[in-house]
């Protein structure tokens, strides 16, 4: 039966997608579609995708919204079957080298829903078009209520698989435009316990995966956040989906790393390796997870003080951003964007100010747009940012009001991470201004909440950047954060004159040298048979004890793995501590339960332990077992030693050791990670070869698909075949896009026999995006110039359209000449929507520049556009031109500005249409050189060449 080859579709579509083979899996879903006679293309063009969301904005009308969850059942069968395909066809198109497949998988669903009934799929639909309101036309509104609808109609239905899918996409590509993202966190939950109860492994896995994200966006204590990691690793390695597993190793390895006492640049540890996986990603073109690796190069770069990086990782990931592109993460990276740009032309670090300059006042915008739909989220980065911008401008008492603002606003809401670096860019701005005092206060606060987030890399950093302002003596430094606690003696000062050498029993002062060569020596070793040899020899020396041992923990057990007695070390096999006679174990485990250090003056004569059958067998003296802890948790039990003398182990000495002690916790959790990686990294090998042919087939496929939007893009310009048979005008164009898909166009209307209608845009921005908008404007202008006469009319119409179809205020508006000309009597009416003036050549007179004072297409519906007119006489000439042209820079950063261009038209006047566009072009190639281009190139030129009237 039909329904049975269905459903075996659908399986091996859920199949190759858990296998990371998302292109084969969306291969399957168009075969399947098309054994029910319904066309599904694998790649759908741009127009293809704005014909549907036009097609779907239509459908909606009027309608109210939240009233879509009560339209009748779908009872077709054959709508029902191709519902479901598209539905599993959802996660695949997500991550598939196609752009716009998603789009228009869920606007078909949509679609579907609209026209003949709802099906338990619908709630899914209504979600993923919320976030494709939010993501292509920037209608965060309309984007909240379909995700409102999404989560209602779920929820009535009681549908535990849909209700999965639909709170991650509530969670993870809506709510927080709205709302603080922790209410978020119940969507995951939820999201997580509905996967478990259906089921629906790979939502599940999504809903684990974003929670985790989610968890430090917030700030949560990233302690807490690993524990997290590891309450959800089993569930995770169990779903067997490769995509999910990476995904949720290379974000534990980032939050590892943040948490670690050691600075690593590099997201490559014992959870995961970069160097292996990131050249898997690039050829998967996976998307979702090339942005998170971009993400956490922004983030640490920015951390650690590496501007230009930053930079270059976000303008990568811009280019990755694709289906995550709604989600908080495009924020993240608008964010640590615009700290590094502003931080750059603070401090004078070596960036191009003027494109970057421009760039930040752009994010500043976007920023103050998503303050206003949720303050708690984004009021405190917008405040950092625009503080950046005051200070750049030397705005000093704004710049003080807005940083103070920015702490307050994260401090409210939650934000230890964001109120850290909104205390170090405050404190970085009183020290560039040379108050020192105020720096100071602000650094150590900026210290205190890095601190509580539990990012010791960076509270680390600080220390040594800042060490001065900080007040932190010599000997933090070589010691961290990872000190003991719960000294029985506690030392209140410690000084740091020199002492080496002191003898066991005699006072002595911590001497810094001493410290750090001890350090440097453990330091030296990674492989843990000779780092634990290395490492119980140097303690017990530095403690001055005559016997030691080095106990572990394991799965909840302790072993002694290392013993030394009167200068000579060994390494054990492992032994389990209650089979080990030469050390107290009753004291052992006091300090491993208690994770404080213990010390015994005289331990055979007083104390707790003078009847431990080892103590009171061997006369022992002095004791000292410290707890060797890591973040929190207890790596072993060092056990030191001293029979010569009561009172050995100074409080001096004890700190000492207790600097030492957390140094040995480090190393040994490195050796541990190193040779798990190298297994690790053994495993690994034999898949990445098997997968290297497969990955590069993909890779070109990606290529093609790219060269195909981009014909797609270039036939929408009009035809030269087309040009050369127009009468009474003579017109020619060129369009150089600066990537595969560009956001210039030019276009010519024909209105009727005698009028000609001639448009130029420049969409802001470039990509896929753009290139739709582009779209848009070629289709409403067209349209619009046959049913409306004048030119300012006819905009107005356009206008009110694009903003109809990305809302308000877009991420996309568009600059536009648009101007009609009447090739019987000359006459050429125009309206310039904020472009750059257009060019009139008289025959005998100066060169005059077309414009009026109009906004720019895509910011407002409701305004009014106005209009100029001029007359032409043959053989007088129009050019439009996009600023790609006159803003092209020589490698010196200079612009080829208006002037260059007006100089360049006056010397090819004579010149045919075709002849002086090639001209300009040939002008702007070289005077930029070897400079690459910046934007998109569009130029127009248009000949009268019938008698008319007199030009004027």
């Amino acid at each position: 039966m039909q329904s049975d080859k269905i459903y075996i579709y659908i399986l091996k579509i859920a199949l190759f997608t858990s296998q990371g083979r998302f292109d084969e899996a969306i291969n399957i879903g168009c075969i399947a579609l098309s054994l029910i006679k319904y066309k599904m293309k694998k790649n759908p063009s741009m127009m293809s995708l704005m014909k549907e969301l036009i097609g779907s904005k239509i459908m909606i009308g009027n309608k109210a919204i939240n009233k879509l969850k009560d339209n009748q059942i779908l009872k077709d069968e054959r709508y029902l079957s191709i519902v479901k395909i598209l539905y599993s066809m959802g996660p695949p198109a997500l991550f598939s080298s196609s752009v716009t497949l998603l789009p228009v998988v869920i606007i078909k669903m949509l679609k579907i829903s609209l026209k003949y009934g709802n099906t338990e799929y619908s709630g899914f639909a209504f979600g993923v078009y919320g976030m494709l309101s939010i993501l292509a036309l920037n209608d965060i509104e309309t984007g909240y209520e379909f995700g409102k609808l999404a989560v209602d109609f779920v929820e009535k239905n009681n549908n535990p698989q849909q209700m999965c899918s639909v709170y991650q996409i509530m969670a993870y590509f809506i709510n927080h435009w709205k709302k603080h993202i922790k209410i978020n966190m119940g969507y995951y939950l939820k999201g997580i316990d509905k996967g478990i109860e259906s089921g629906s492994l790979q939502y599940m896995t999504y809903c684990i995966n974003m929670y985790l994200n989610y968890l430090f966006t917030m700030g949560k204590p990233l302690n807490d956040v690993l524990s997290e990691f590891d309450k959800y690793r089993n569930l995770v390695i169990k779903t067997k989906l490769i995509n999910e597993n990476e995904y949720f190793n290379a974000w534990n390895q980032f939050v590892f790393n943040l948490s670690d006492n050691n600075k690593q640049l590099l997201l490559k540890g014992d959870y995961f390796n970069e160097e292996i996986m990131l050249p898997i990603w690039i050829r998967q073109n996976n998307h979702a997870c090339l942005v998170l690796y971009y993400l956490y190069k922004i983030i640490t770069s920015y951390l650690f003080d590496n501007n230009k990086e930053v930079i270059k990782n976000a303008n990568l990931a811009k280019k990755s951003i694709g289906g995550v592109g709604s989600a908080i993460t495009i924020e993240e990276i608008v964010f640590y964007q615009s700290l590094a740009i502003s931080d750059s032309i603070l401090f004078n670090s070596k960036i191009n100010g003027k494109k970057n300059i421009k760039l930040l006042y752009k994010n500043i915008k976007r920023l103050f747009k998503w303050s206003i739909h949720c303050e708690e989220n984004f009021l405190h980065k917008y405040c950092l940012i625009n503080a950046q911008k005051s200070a750049i401008n030397n705005k000093d008492q704004e710049a003080m009001r807005l940083y103070d603002e920015a702490i307050a606003s994260a401090h409210e809401n939650g934000y230890v991470n964001i109120e850290a670096i909104a205390n170090e860019c405050a404190a970085k701005f009183y020290l560039s201004r040379e108050l020192k005092t105020l720096a100071s206060a602000y650094m150590q606060k900026a210290r205190y909440c890095y601190q509580e987030w539990g990012a010791m890399a960076k509270v680390k950093q600080l220390d040594e950047k800042y060490g001065e302002l900080l007040g932190i003596r010599a000997v933090k430094k070589a010691g961290g954060d990872d000190q003991m606690t719960g000294t029985m003696r506690t030392t209140t000062s410690v000084s740091t004159s020199s002492s080496s050498g002191s003898s066991p029993g005699t006072s002595s002062f911590l001497d810094v040298d001493t410290v750090m060569k001890a350090t440097q020596a453990i330091s030296g070793e990674i492989e843990m048979k000779n780092l634990l040899s290395k490492m119980i020899r140097i303690l017990a020396e530095n403690a001055g004890a005559d016997k030691g041992a080095l106990v572990l923990e394991e799965d909840g057990k302790l072993f002694v793995e290392a013993y030394t007695n009167k200068g000579k070390a060994e390494v054990l096999k492992h032994i389990p501590l209650e089979r080990f006679d030469e050390a107290p174990e009753a004291v052992i485990r006091y300090t491993a339960k208690t994770s404080e250090a213990f010390v015994l003056d005289d331990a055979a004569d007083k104390g707790s332990f003078v009847n431990d059958p080892y103590i009171k067998a061997g006369k022992v003296k002095s004791v000292l077992c410290l707890p060797v802890i890591k973040q929190g948790k207890l790596i072993g039990v060092l056990y030191l030693e001293n029979n010569l003398a009561a009172g050995a182990f100074t409080p001096e000495r004890v700190e000492m050791m207790g600097v030492l002690s957390a140094q040995a916790a480090i190393n040994i959790e490195n050796a541990r990670l190193y040779g798990k990686l190298e297994d690790y990294s053994k495993n690994l090998e034999k898949k990445v070869a098997e997968r290297t042919a497969e990955l590069a087939e993909k890779n070109q496929i990606m290529l093609n698909d790219l060269k195909l939007a981009s014909r797609v893009q270039e036939r929408m310009l009009p035809d030269r075949s087309v040009l050369a048979k127009l009468t009474g005008c003579s017109v020619a164009g060129r369009y150089l896009a600066m990537e595969e898909l560009g956001g210039d166009l030019y276009d010519v209307i024909r209105i009727s026999d005698a009028k000609y209608g001639f448009m130029i845009a420049d969409v802001s921005g470039h990509g896929v995006s753009a290139s739709l908008v582009t779209a848009m404007a070629k289709v409403s202008f067209n349209a619009n110039a046959l049913l409306f006469k004048g030119t300012g009319e006819i905009c107005g119409r356009v206008n009110s359209e694009i903003c109809q179809l990305l809302g308000e205020k877009g991420e996309h508006d568009l600059t536009v000449f648009f101007g009609i000309l009447d090739v019987s009597d000359g006459s050429f009416n125009y309206t310039c929507c904020a472009h750059q003036p257009a060019f009139l050549i008289r025959k005998n007179g100066p060169l005059e520049q077309l414009t009026t004072d109009d906004t720019s297409i895509g910011l407002e519906g409701d305004v009014k556009f106005s209009s100029g007119k001029k007359t032409l006489a043959k053989g007088e000439r129009i050019v439009l031109y996009t600023d790609g042209i006159v803003e092209a820079m020589n490698p010196e950063g200079v612009q080829f500005d208006a002037e260059r261009l007006a100089a360049a038209t006056k010397v090819n006047a004579d010149k045919t249409p075709e002849e002086y566009v090639d001209k300009v072009i040939e002008y702007v190639d070289a005077f930029c050189g070897h400079a690459k281009p910046h934007d998109d190139r569009a130029i127009l030129c248009v000949d009268y060449t019938q008698e008319g009237k007199t030009g004027r």
